[in-house]
């Protein structure tokens, strides 16, 4: 395993937000937001406006590597969020907390583009 896709949240770092509303983000195959949920307005810190057209790499700094429909790098994040490995997600003021991601392909008009769920990391103790 690539350990770029290993998270960088130190234990204690932040409080965790409230998953009240898990954020759902939708993005192309090169890991551009496209579309938003209305949780992920209030969970991220940002507008739906301003969180459409960003990266996701700005949220989840190790989707980093997303780009290109035919990214094996994407395919190797899919596994991993099946696996439950646990990601590092950010804030826009720089809050930072452990998730698990859910990413799924979305057969719709937009070919290639996939919804990605963040959820409260699980707990293994």
């Amino acid at each position: 395993m690539n350990a770029r896709f290993q998270p960088a949240t130190e234990p204690g770092q932040s409080s965790p937000p409230k998953w009240e509303q898990p954020p759902a983000l939708t993005i192309a195959s090169n890991g551009y937001i496209v579309h938003t949920s209305d949780g992920a307005e209030g969970f991220f810190d940002y507008s739906s406006e301003r969180l459409v057209g960003l990266h996701i790499s700005v949220l989840v700094p190790a989707l980093n590597e997303i780009q290109g429909s035919d990214n094996k790098n994407l395919a190797l994040i899919r596994y991993l969020s099946r696996c439950g490995v646990t990601f590092t997600a950010h804030t826009r003021s720089h809050r930072c907390f452990p998730c698990n991601l859910s990413i799924v392909g979305l057969h719709d008009s937009r070919q290639g583009s996939y919804r990605v769920v963040v959820t409260e990391a699980e707990s293994h103790y």
